[in-house]
């Protein structure tokens, strides 16, 4: 019997073959004619280097016709950086959602933050973020505004989170549809 440390020869003999020519298929990858539609520096894991996170979320409440969204931006170490709540006019809810990344964003670029990495409920909101493809018109410019600040240096990133993680946000936002609000706060002890 063969031990869990010593492999069988034929089986040793098979991954090593199969191991170069997965080498040689992969290297031969990076050669070809066609170019990644985005570029590599762009694309990070979410264990980057982030200077802070931004939480966005909303909610919409179709009997009243009323929808807001909320943001809450922390850094590495757990102090909230700033938090804006807006009733919104976004006739859907991805919409809003970009709404609030857009602001969010605006405010992370505007206090000097180069990489962002954004948590979002919303698996749409996610595919929309990272194909940076919109179905209205509206939704378009709310893409061109978040990609002429990722040509002017801001660095962000997309994952979806549990629910769970912004249900406290969620709520604040259903108080926003019930009274119209704006609001942005900004600590100024956290810089």
């Amino acid at each position: 019997m063969w031990t869990a440390r010593e492999e069988h020869p034929s089986e040793a003999s098979l991954w090593f073959l199969l191991k170069g020519r997965y080498k040689d298929a992969f290297s031969d990858q990076f050669n070809s004619v066609f170019l990644p539609r985005k570029s590599p520096s762009s694309v990070q894991s979410a264990a980057g280097s982030w200077q802070l996170i931004i939480k966005v979320t909303g909610f919409r409440d179709r009997k009243k016709n009323r929808s807001a969204f909320v943001y809450e931006a922390v850094n590495l170490q757990g102090v909230c950086v700033f938090f804006g709540v807006n009733s919104s006019l976004a006739d859907t809810a991805l919409g809003l959602l970009l709404e609030a990344v857009v602001e969010g964003c605006l405010i992370a670029k505007h206090h000097d933050f180069s990489r962002v990495l954004l948590l979002s409920d919303s698996k749409g909101m996610v595919k929309i973020f990272n194909t940076r493809r919109a179905s209205d018109w509206q939704d378009h410019t709310r893409l061109a505004d978040l990609n002429f600040l990722v040509q002017n240096g801001l660095l962000c990133h997309m994952i979806l989170v549990s629910h769970v993680l912004v249900k406290y946000l969620c709520n604040i936002a259903k108080k926003a549809t019930q009274m119209p609000i704006k609001l942005c706060w900004f600590n100024p002890a956290s810089m």
